[in-house]
């Protein structure tokens, strides 16, 4: 089970979209994309080979629908999460981390 969020940070001076990936399991993450989440194309793109690499069947995310969208396309369950994180956790994540940016489209 994946979560996913999307969330604005500052990079090179600029704001930027990125995208984290969480293992619900641990709660680490795993994948952080320089990506706009509402951009189903690219986060299509970016998620495929997550969902083949470490054997992902559910996405856990807010209620974007975009995501919806994408876990449909891919064959994937979704789940909208009820308790979202709290605001500004997401763009921590994906500063903190950034060794894990693996795709930018």
């Amino acid at each position: 089970m994946l979560g996913l969020d999307g969330a604005w940070v500052l990079s090179g001076g600029k704001k930027r979209g990125g995208v984290v990936g969480i293992d619900m399991g641990d709660g680490k993450p795993v994948a952080i994309g320089q990506i706009i989440e509402w951009d189903g194309f690219k986060l299509k793109h970016w998620l495929q080979p997550l969902v083949q690499q470490i054997g992902v069947s559910v996405i856990v995310n807010d209620d974007l629908h975009i995501y919806k969208d994408v876990a449909d396309r891919l064959g994937l369950e979704h789940q909208v999460c009820q308790i979202h994180v709290p605001a500004g956790s997401v763009s921590d994540v994906i500063s903190s981390n950034a060794s894990l940016l693996c795709y930018t489209l």
